[in-house]
């Protein structure tokens, strides 16, 4: 189990199936726990910025690309002063969601590409005290700008919706990739073997009917 705080709890089956397993997700991020979380076509490593540990770091960067960002609401990119990155795509609006300069923690890191340090970062990110003076940029974790404008589908959306209902405001996320083809992002079933080898929560957003399903595997 990643994040030594982390725990299961047992749903209160006198409540909706689904409230009840949503709860247990939710608790699990609130413990300092990791999720798996999936909108159908794409899996993320998910745990909360504000207690970012090491171990999950290092256990998102080792299952994932070692791509690792961070959600975080449009208002904290604003008062942290990080600029969203050029867009690539001239389509897109810079109103929605979008990639900024990445950044690295001022203090207690070294080079800023460690799990240690990366993590470090996370915490400073999700740290509604940290000002602009707490980060230097460039640096090596990304993080996302999310307005209240974008799609409830979107995996950066979703993880930070999931923190902020905890009262956290700041998601880290890394996209799973596949076990069996590592060229490729991971799917839902194989966020499905994943989720119950490493005994982790799995929260799945079912398309159109705007409810979560957790998965409490053992």
């Amino acid at each position: 189990m990643i994040g030594s705080v982390a725990r299961y709890y047992s749903p209160d089956t006198s409540r909706h199936p689904s409230e009840a397993a949503a709860e247990l997700g939710l608790r699990h991020l609130a413990e300092g726990g990791t999720i798996l979380l999936c909108n159908r076509t794409q899996v993320a490593l998910v745990f909360a910025a504000p207690a970012a540990s090491p171990a999950q770091m290092a256990f998102a960067i080792r299952y994932s690309s070692g791509f690792v960002q961070v959600a975080l609401p449009a208002e904290t990119c604003d008062r942290l002063l990080i600029p969203e990155a050029s867009a690539m795509n001239a389509g897109m609006s810079s109103t929605a969601i979008g990639q900024c300069v990445a950044v690295d923690s001022v203090d207690r890191i070294t080079t800023g590409i460690s799990a240690f340090d990366r993590s470090q970062t996370a915490r400073v990110l999700g740290n509604p005290g940290s000002s602009r003076h707490d980060l230097v940029r460039p640096g090596h974790l990304v993080p996302v700008r999310v307005s209240p404008h974008v799609s409830d589908t979107e995996i950066p959306k979703l993880a930070l919706d999931l923190t902020m209902r905890v009262d956290m405001a700041g998601a880290v996320f890394a996209d799973l990739v596949s076990d069996h083809l590592q060229i490729r992002q991971a799917d839902e079933a194989d966020a499905q073997v994943f989720a119950a080898e490493h005994q982790l929560p799995l929260v799945t957003y079912a398309r159109g009917r705007e409810t979560w399903v957790t998965d409490h595997l053992t």
